[in-house]
């Protein structure tokens, strides 16, 4: 199992990717790890490369018959990656205007901001009744299509 995975247009988790505890406790049988990785240098512009990873090692599943909780993994994964895209835009805006007013600090505010925003929406997810469940990611799913796609 690799430890990390970083997001591609045709990266798709899977059970392989997970650690399985069949005793976790866990939201929809599976906990998906993921973040965003950035690095940052400011000279007399704005150097900013980041990435959305998956982290295995921190990542469980306690049944792998449920086809519904791996879906729900993908999305979060997918979910991530365009908030990250977010973040690119609001760091590209920034390198447009004048880079002497901006500090690392504030750098790292965005990403805070931005992986904050990730986790709000994942969480209001998250609190979907079960009745709703199918309806909600087969939504949610089609919306991170047309972001991924922009």
């Amino acid at each position: 199992m690799k430890d990390t995975i970083i997001w591609t247009e045709n990266t798709e988790l899977k059970w392989d990717d997970f650690i399985y505890n069949e005793n976790k406790d866990l939201t929809d049988n599976i906990d998906a790890h993921v973040g965003i990785s950035a690095r940052y240098r400011l000279t007399d512009k704005i150097i900013y490369k980041s990435k959305t990873a998956f982290v295995a090692s921190k990542s469980y599943v306690s049944d792998t018959t449920n086809k519904i909780s791996l879906r729900i993994a993908n999305a979060r994964f997918d979910l991530c990656e365009v908030y990250r895209r977010k973040l690119e835009k609001k760091i590209d805006s920034l390198r447009a205007g004048n880079v002497n007013n901006i500090t690392l600090e504030y750098l790292a505010k965005q990403d805070s901001i931005f992986f904050e925003k990730f986790s709000n929406e994942w969480t209001r997810f998250l609190e979907i009744p079960k009745t709703e469940l199918m309806t909600e990611l087969n939504r949610l799913e089609n919306r991170i299509s047309q972001e991924l796609q922009k």
